[in-house]
């Protein structure tokens, strides 16, 4: 997926999130527009399986 998000940037979206770690481990965000973290948060999963596919040659 990580190589996906650089040559097709367009079928995922990120999120500005302010992140935190909890005492307990749990991460947590939070959307933030103006923080420096940016977070996937959804992903257009039949194109992205299909760019996989195309790179596979299949």
């Amino acid at each position: 997926m990580e190589v996906l998000a650089i040559t097709h940037p367009e079928l995922f979206t990120l999120t500005a999130m302010a992140v935190t770690v909890e005492p307990d481990g749990n991460v947590r965000g939070v959307a933030d527009p103006a923080s420096v973290i940016h977070v996937f948060t959804d992903v257009d999963a039949d194109a992205a399986h299909a760019a996989f596919m195309r790179s596979l040659g299949c």
